[in-house]
């Protein structure tokens, strides 16, 4: 489950115990605690600190081409950036 502080302070997208197989290339991946998309880059940077706060891990990840991520649970965060950052 996400912290409630997490989800209330996303501006973005945040798909909460998401299967990183709608993710990936390859189609493959098991679920993850979140993933987020921010929306700009003060969204990318408050998402951070909060979860640097909350002491959780988390990944940054591009457009999941060639990616092969495992099929089970994977307790971290995968950040997209790539709206953030245009």
């Amino acid at each position: 489950m996400i912290e409630p502080e997490l989800k209330k302070n996303v501006q973005g997208i945040l798909l909460e115990n998401e299967s990183m197989s709608k993710h990936t290339s390859y189609g493959i991946g098991g679920k993850v605690m979140a993933y987020i998309t921010p929306y700009d880059i003060k969204d990318l940077i408050k998402i951070i600190k909060i979860i640097n706060r909350i002491n959780l891990k988390f990944y940054f990840v591009g457009s999941g081409s060639n990616l092969l991520v495992n099929d089970k649970k994977i307790n971290a965060i995968i950040i997209t950036p790539a709206k953030a950052l245009k």
